[in-house]
């Protein structure tokens, strides 16, 4: 995605392919800076990555990852550098394939190639005995019933993958349920291997995030569901704070009656955002992370406007430990929370707006922080909103029922997945009119 908070630290990714970062970085969160913490966002070396432009990145406790248009995977933070002597991964360790997107858990990194294949790397939780790996590992196809992977997400210690069918899998810590099996491991805790979740509502999963202890996915049908366990209410459930399976939160009949089309979950509240581009929260507002006053929202619970925030158009959410973040669809980032991390040391959070003072509603990053950039790269309407006709071409030449014969079956793969992913640049020389069926590189 083209933001990412993680524990007192945002991280943007810019149109021009240019990597920002502010806030805590008593963990070397933020790449290649030696600072305790930043005011305001902070410009990485295009250097430092090879020269390529960045197209995603990927936040949580103590690690950072990015992804550059043509393919490559960085990552640094806790126990990286001391495991690795180069943030850089090797295309080789990931199958000579280009990652398709990647994101962090609290000690684990995970990503996908453009071939749908998932490697790992971390402390916790890996395929290997033995702890910590000094690279990435190839999580065998075998284990994902030899489908292709096309999207991957962290929760705090788990990890959540969707097929090429759309089917749900998870693995990982299930000390609160958060897996989804129905049930909790209160003594081993964990699930080495992924498990298919089965389909709550007939349709494919299209999201799914996981935060601490819970886990949110999101239908084709637009109704979201959640397990786990909340206590502050950041399931979204009301009066529930245990769901070890999933149980729906809402669906098209709320939402103002659209449903939903993405969530972000942290550690105490959860951000969704709804199929008219709004978004709405649930959960703890300790750390001013709801987006208006208020202690607690037990369920969803939509963002009021405020002179400077009208809440529509908003194009994707991401969640820390102290603030929220979201990108809007003209490129604008507004953030707020808790302003500093560590009042003792004074030590900033991920807020970008240089000042020590929390922001209780959704403040605008000034553009010229970012050199005047866009941060993402689906903004001025939305490639999919602008051409609807190749839209439905590609859902149609990638549906295999429809034969060989369609024009657009020949759609390469690495397009398939820049387009699924919200976060994903989409760059002319990818347009469906200059690809032509049996063209170099065409190849499903």
């Amino acid at each position: 995605m083209a933001l990412a908070c993680g524990r007192g630290f945002t991280l943007f990714a810019t149109e021009h392919g240019d990597l920002y970062g502010c806030g805590l970085n008593d963990k070397q969160q933020l790449p290649h800076t030696s600072f305790r913490s930043v005011a305001l966002p902070s410009r990485v070396a295009r250097v430092h990555f090879g020269g390529e432009d960045v197209a995603m990145v990927a936040a949580s406790e103590f690690l950072g990852a990015a992804v550059t248009k043509e393919g490559s995977l960085f990552c640094w933070g806790r126990r990286w550098t001391w495991y690795n002597n180069s943030s850089r991964i090797d295309a080789r360790d990931l199958g000579d394939s280009p990652v398709a997107m990647a994101d962090c858990s609290c000690e684990t990194s995970v990503a996908v190639t453009a071939a749908g294949r998932v490697f790992t790397w971390g402390e916790r939780f890996t395929f290997l005995p033995g702890g910590i790996l000094s690279g990435f590992q190839n999580v065998p196809r075998q284990y994902f019933d030899n489908k292709k992977i096309i999207k991957i997400s962290c929760g705090f210690h788990h990890t959540l993958a969707i097929d090429e069918a759309n089917m749900l899998w998870t693995w990982g810590a299930n000390d609160s349920g958060q897996l989804c099996m129905g049930f909790a491991n209160k003594n081993s805790g964990t699930t080495a291997s992924p498990v298919r979740i089965e389909s709550v509502d007939g349709s494919g999963v299209m999201h799914a995030t996981g935060g601490r202890t819970h886990t949110m996915v999101v239908t084709a049908k637009g109704s979201i569901w959640a397990c786990g366990v909340g206590p502050l209410n950041q399931m979204g459930l009301g009066t529930q704070t245990t769901a070890l399976q999933l149980t729906r939160v809402t669906g098209v009949d709320n939402f103002g009656g659209c449903g939903g089309r993405m969530t972000a979950c942290g550690d105490n509240h959860t951000i969704f955002v709804d199929l008219e581009d709004r978004i709405w929260v649930c959960g703890s507002g300790l750390y001013l992370t709801l987006g208006f006053e208020s202690v607690f929202c037990t369920e969803p619970t939509q963002i009021p406007d405020t002179s400077t925030f009208k809440n529509r158009n908003v194009m994707f959410a991401s969640v820390g430990y102290t603030h929220s973040a979201v990108v809007m669809r003209n490129g604008d980032v507004y953030t707020w929370g808790k302003g500093l991390f560590c009042q003792q040391l004074q030590l900033f959070s991920g807020l970008g707006h240089g000042t020590i003072h929390s922001q209780v509603t959704p403040h605008l990053l000034r553009r010229e922080l970012l050199l005047g950039a866009n941060v993402g790269h689906w903004h001025r309407a939305s490639w999919r909103l602008s051409h609807r006709q190749h839209v439905h071409a590609l859902l149609m030449g990638i549906t295999t029922r429809l034969g060989d014969q369609c024009p657009y079956q020949n759609i390469p793969v690495e397009l398939i997945l820049r387009i699924l992913d919200d976060g994903m640049h989409f760059e002319a020389k990818y347009s469906m009119s200059v690809i032509k069926p049996g063209a170099p590189g065409a190849s499903r």
